[in-house]
């Protein structure tokens, strides 16, 4: 059977979500393995016209998280 989707967000609802919460950095990440690189990076152009902090998340990122 055809999956109809991954269950996920779209990057819109993310970008969305993060204006709303007031948060620092969108970081996009649980790609479809069938895209590219260069799909991702559309993906993520086209997040930061709604979220200019956005950036995608790859094998081995580590991310440090400050206390504010």
């Amino acid at each position: 059977m055809p999956r109809k989707g991954w269950g996920h967000s779209t990057f819109e609802v993310g970008a969305a979500l993060a204006t709303d919460c007031g948060v620092g950095e969108l970081l996009l990440f649980h790609h479809d393995p069938d895209q590219t690189d260069a799909d991702v990076a559309t993906k993520v152009a086209r997040t930061r016209e709604l979220f200019p902090a956005c950036r995608a998340a790859y094998e081995g990122l580590e991310v440090v998280l400050d206390k504010k």
